[in-house]
């Protein structure tokens, strides 16, 4: 639920806030053998009685399925999430200054959140939590015209968290217009996040690490246990966390040359770094750092044969908690040209392109089992602790709009990428050929009318992906999620300001029939090519089976979303 009140003091104007949001979720997995279960049973203590055997070499229904029933226990767990906001802020001018007006904006906010989680039933032996914190925040900005044809702009935001700490993020900004065509602009910035709730307070819960070698006693004892052990460990929250902090820096020029009237173009350099990432680090990692250190690693107390070399007692338990160690630095360029202009009785037309050259990217991470990539510069490539990171991103668009019409045309590109991982060989096995991840290219499109009989409510209707091309190969995975859309050829209704036009019958009514639609306009598509008795509707685009091979679906979609619309929103 939102609320959102404005009004005028003066010259001032004030903006009045309030916001209220719950959510539920419920985790049930089935199908899971309780450790305990599988125990007894082994030693035939299994079932309900309590006196049956489990054979773990036995096949198909050489087990009993009730016995098998009995050794699977559902987890079922309740999640709950609460954030109550309320807040204002406003802005006007304070008083002239010879270059100009001196103004500011103001705000002040309080958020109340709070998290429950309860574990009904569940293998491991996770504790029910509940964590609770309150957020007041408040920043101040103004905007200083130092000269006719320069301006600063200096803010700062502060927080304090109840259960946490505060921290105060500066910011400043600077914009010089030598010309009326030409702003030079620059910013600095810093950020700051706190931990989340079970980054803090998780619940300790056990398991176990396999493989770990004990840096302390290995080299002397040469023993498997030491060198290649199998040990306790506890996974849990960490109080002591600090925050996440960043700083931003942004430099660059908008030209809007006044030869060509509404074109812009714009050039910006950026720089992003991130200090004290939170990361969940390893068992061997803490092993090898924290040998010694009883609130990392608890050890037995050592043996008289540990004590005549000279050696601690054997490892009893390693803790695991998240902590602040990781770096992140990446920059870059962003790059756009919009130009927009009216056409007599064919109305407004803007089109851009927008694009990122990624120049770096380099993470840090001292825990990190892929220790040849700390530092590296990782722009252009993935590696397994990260998703892709093309160098090349580009997005272009043409908007067109006339009375109560409009629609619009983007493509967006990803560019070729180094995979994670070689091609296989003959054997399945990695070998040392690289793999680059593809170019991906999507087309939207989507077309709006606003009805002055629902009261100017508008209505938009489209595709997303709409020649349905599928990801690339990326070897890690199915897709590369963090960079293309698993998603094919997707249709979408909806309304202005989100409000649904539809009931959710409706909605799936249209969906169906949708649906029915594309099929047939791709077979009927097929139909025609064959009767013609050629492979591609035309070669405008190579490797592609033709421009109709786009638009084939809407053949029988078009009219069909056009009449159900008819019928049920102009009704």
């Amino acid at each position: 639920f939102d609320l959102e009140m404005t009004g005028l003091a003066g010259t001032w104007q004030w903006t009045g806030y309030g916001s209220w949001s719950d959510s539920e979720s419920d985790y049930v997995a089935r199908g899971l053998v309780e450790d305990a279960r599988f125990d007894a049973a082994l030693t035939g203590q299994g079932g309900e009685s309590a006196d049956q055997w489990f054979n773990p070499f036995a096949s198909g229904s050489a087990n009993d399925p009730e016995l098998l029933a009995w050794l699977q226990v559902p987890e079922i767990a309740n999640f709950k999430t609460r954030e109550r906001t309320v807040g204002a802020f406003a802005d006007g001018p304070i008083f002239d200054l010879p270059s100009g007006e001196l103004s500011a904006a103001v705000g002040l906010e309080y958020r109340d959140q709070g998290e429950w989680q309860e574990w009904v039933q569940f293998r491991a032996d996770f504790k029910d939590s509940a964590h609770h914190r309150q957020v007041r925040s408040g920043f101040i900005e103004f905007n200083v015209p130092i000269l006719y044809t320069l301006e600063a702009q200096l803010a700062a935001r502060y927080e304090d968290y109840s259960d946490f700490g505060s921290h105060t993020s500066p910011k400043l900004a600077l914009a010089w217009r030598p010309g009326n065509t030409l702003l030079v602009r620059a910013s600095y910035g810093e950020s700051f996040r706190a931990p989340y709730f079970y980054q803090l307070y998780d619940p300790p819960v056990e398991g176990e690490e396999q493989g770990i070698e004990d840096p302390l006693r290995c080299p002397v004892t040469g023993d498997a246990r030491d060198c290649r052990g199998i040990f306790r460990s506890e996974f849990s929250g960490n109080p002591d966390l600090g925050p996440e902090t960043g700083e931003s820096w942004y430099a660059g020029i908008v030209w809007s040359p006044e030869a060509v009237r509404g074109l812009d173009l714009e050039l910006d350099f950026w720089r992003l770094t991130y200090d004290d990432r939170i990361y969940d680090i390893g068992a061997q990692y803490i092993v090898d750092s924290y040998s010694d250190n009883p609130n990392w690693v608890q050890r037995a107390d050592p043996t008289p044969e540990d004590a005549a070399l000279g050696i601690p007692g054997v490892i009893e338990l390693i803790y695991q908690r998240p902590v602040n160690i990781a770096k992140t630095e990446t920059q870059g360029i962003d790059f756009a040209a919009r130009y927009a202009w009216a056409m007599e009785n064919l109305g407004l037309f803007n089109a851009q392109i927008a694009g990122t050259y990624l120049d770096e990217f380099r993470d840090t991470d001292p825990t990190s089992s892929a220790w040849e990539f700390n530092g590296v510069n990782l722009a252009g490539t993935a590696h397994w602790d990260w998703t892709g990171q093309p160098r090349w991103r580009l997005v272009s668009s043409l908007d067109w709009s006339r009375g109560q019409n409009s629609a619009s045309a983007v493509v967006r590109f990803m560019g070729s990428y180094e995979d994670a991982s070689n091609w296989p060989d003959e054997n399945g096995a990695e070998s040392d050929r690289p793999h680059r991840v593809g170019t991906w290219t999507s087309i939207d499109l989507q077309y709006g009318r606003t009805f002055r009989t629902l009261g100017d409510g508008h209505l938009s209707v489209g595709c997303a992906n709409c020649a349905d091309r599928d990801p690339p190969l990326f070897l890690l995975a199915p897709v590369d999620r963090g960079v293309h859309s698993i998603l094919g050829r997707t249709w979408f209704v909806h309304g202005a300001d989100g409000e649904p036009l539809l009931s959710a019958g409706e909605t799936l009514l249209l969906g169906a029939l949708a649906g029915v639609g594309s099929q047939l306009g791709d077979l009927v598509e097929s139909l025609i090519k064959r009767d013609a008795a050629v492979k591609d509707a035309s070669d405008m685009i190579p490797g592609h089976g033709g421009v109709l091979d786009i638009f084939d679906g809407l053949l029988f979609v078009a009219p069909v979303t056009y009449y159900v619309l008819t019928m049920l929103v102009l009704r």
